[in-house]
């Protein structure tokens, strides 16, 4: 081999591939769609399905399926539920005779979960208790009563619990303080459920029962007994759906949550003393074994709160701590990491300055699995100020559906997505981390068909020696949209990558639609070239090419097809200033980098 002029050679064959900062996108390959954590069998069993364990015995007519206790439809709020459970309470607060008994003892083992909403019919007029047990252990209670007004919207509310590994499972309804007149009810679309193994919507797995310690008032009912005071499922504490929550005059479209009334206290009481109950609530999850690594929530505070705070707790651990959060947050993003292994995950909700007003919603709050995918991941979501949003991993605004425009101008889903407005940004940390590859789809967020504006996604790669690099993909909007992306990029001391768009702000709603980190065929070959002090341009000149060059040539002519084309083409720049290096040495050594013919050989023609 001749070595001529080798640092030379070395120098103006990087210079030439090596023009770096905001380089096209390139053709994309196959997403892969296998995850780190493979998402679990999901399955639901109607209970009205199932035959009774037991007879159980109506207060008033007769405990019926799919009818009310008089025969009639079951009819809440003038909705009329095909599916449930027509009964009615007896007079004695205590009695236990119109118990619904069903033997789970095998499906105990196929499913996790029990739900079911509950309510007093429009043919019914009272206040009553109703119930799930488990082998005679309540799990879960709520009071429902009649009326829209003040206290509710008139709608069903939800019961949850618990049954894997149970025997029997009872849903039970008792009267209260007022008797059991007018008092036709029913369990309405119960069901066994399972939730996934990868993410699953928080409010799901509460355990209310046991994993709380009460709220600051009850607005169900009205009633003053603490016993009322319970965080509400998948609506707000006020018994209004979250849709009540309107920041900037923009109602709410989150269906999953919890919530809460803060308790009268204060931040500066709790700080003084984190043991006192009293002075926040407390909503305690079952995780072990979960394998969770994130919590994710957008918190709705609404009008007239003197603001909250949010802390998150690990196995009786502080390991999170939120800003002040007041109504004009609009939807503030909280993210925390789990640490692993946790067995009880807690959140703690605190009154900034008393409880007035304090309606509190926990909107969309799940608990995600750390996979490939760039939303399992725990970061920094930063709203865009003009656009003061929430959204949480895998909704849009404020808890919308997640679509995107698709290239023939359909509307895809985008559970893996990220939302993002021109302003807003993404910044996840990545330190000791072997992928070298981001990939997925960008465009325009279906929900927005006036998405006119031309916009960029811009990737920032920040490395531990100060030193950033960025790459974005080509330009798209509505009418342009879902299109392909993939950045490559040195792991070696990477600190993190921060995702945004460039471009014009208006109507830029977008998303990014499943970004997956992956380990390109190619990163031997850059491995080989010593790439990672790619990003030290003192550095690029260095490296000894006659060991290093046969052994790179051997790996690239090994690639397939494809990625022999991409790394002879492509206009990324990790990409390109590999392959500068290695057409700089072939030069340097009077060699033949890619087994084509000596007219081809060199990049600058000559023979050196």
């Amino acid at each position: 081999m001749k070595i001529k002029n080798l640092t030379t050679a070395l120098v103006a064959g990087i210079a030439c591939g090596s023009a770096l900062l905001s380089i096209g996108a390139i053709q994309k390959e196959k997403t892969p769609t296998v995850e780190t954590h493979a998402e679990a069998e999901l399955g639901e069993l109607d209970l009205t399905t199932l035959p009774f364990a037991n007879t159980p015995v109506a207060g008033w007519g007769a405990v019926n399926v799919n009818a009310s206790c008089t025969g009639g439809a079951l009819v809440v709020n003038g909705k009329t539920y095909t599916k449930g459970i027509g009964t009615h309470a007896h007079n004695d607060p205590s009695a236990t005779a119109g118990d619904i008994e069903y033997d789970i003892s095998t499906l105990s083992t196929q499913y996790e979960f029990v739900e079911t909403k509950v309510a007093l019919l429009d043919e019914g007029n009272n206040l009553f208790r109703f119930a799930i047990l488990v082998d005679g252990v309540e799990k879960d209670y709520i009071y429902w009563r009649t009326g829209k007004d003040v206290y509710n919207d008139g709608n069903p509310l939800l019961l949850r619990a618990r049954i894997a590994g149970g025997s029997t499972l009872t849903l039970r309804v008792q009267c209260t303080g007022f008797g059991y007149a007018n008092g036709s009810c029913a369990f309405l679309e119960p069901k066994l459920y399972n939730v996934a193994a990868d993410r699953a919507d928080a409010s799901k797995i509460f355990e209310r029962k046991t994993g709380s310690n009460g709220t600051g008032w009850n607005y169900i009912t009205g009633e003053a007994d603490p016993a009322y005071y319970l965080p509400i499922l998948d609506e707000g504490a006020n018994g209004k759906s979250f849709e009540t929550y309107a920041p900037y005059g923009v109602a709410a479209k989150s269906k999953n949550g919890i919530g809460l009334q803060l308790k009268n206290g204060t931040y500066a009481a709790y700080e003084a003393d984190k043991t006192n109950n009293d002075l926040y609530c407390s909503l305690k999850f079952n995780i072990a074994d979960r394998n969770y690594s994130l919590f994710n929530t957008m918190i709705g505070v609404n009008a007239g709160c003197a603001g909250a705070y949010v802390d998150g707790w690990a196995d009786g651990v502080e390991i999170f701590h939120s800003d002040a959060i007041y109504e004009t947050d609009a939807g503030k993003i909280i993210n925390i990491a789990i640490p692993e292994n946790t067995s009880e995950f807690e959140i703690r909700v605190i009154a900034n300055n008393g409880f007035g007003n304090g309606l509190i919603h926990l909107l969309d709050a799940q608990f995600i699995q750390q996979s490939n995918y760039l939303y399992t991941r725990y970061g920094t979501d930063t709203v865009c100020p003009a656009y003061a949003f929430g959204y949480a991993r895998g909704t849009g605004v404020l808890g919308d559906a997640l679509n995107i425009q698709n290239e023939s101008g359909a509307t895809i889903a985008a559970t893996k997505g990220l939302f993002i407005h021109q302003g807003a940004s993404y910044l996840f940390p990545m330190e000791n981390t072997s992928f070298d590859t981001l990939s997925g789809t960008v465009g325009a967020y279906s929900a927005e068909t006036g998405h006119t504006s031309q916009n960029t996604l811009i990737a920032t790669f920040k490395y531990k020696s100060g030193r950033t690099l960025s790459q974005q993909s080509n330009t798209f909007d509505y009418a342009n949209s879902n299109i392909p992306f993939e950045f490559h990029f040195n792991s070696e001391n990477l600190e993190s990558i921060k995702l945004e768009l460039g471009g014009e702000l208006a109507c830029s709603a977008s998303v990014i639609n499943a970004p997956l980190l992956s380990t390109s065929a190619l990163k031997p070959v850059f491995d080989a070239l010593k790439m990672n002090d790619w990003i030290d341009e003192t550095a690029r000149a260095t490296g000894n090419c006659e060991a290093d060059f046969e052994t790179v040539k051997t790996l690239v002519l090994g690639l397939d097809e494809a990625n022999l084309n991409k790394f002879k083409t492509s206009t990324n720049d990790y990409i390109a200033a590999g392959r500068a290096r290695y057409e700089a040495w072939a030069v340097a050594l009077n060699e033949n980098p890619y087994g084509v013919t000596a007219s081809a050989l060199f990049i600058n023609g000559s023979d050196s």
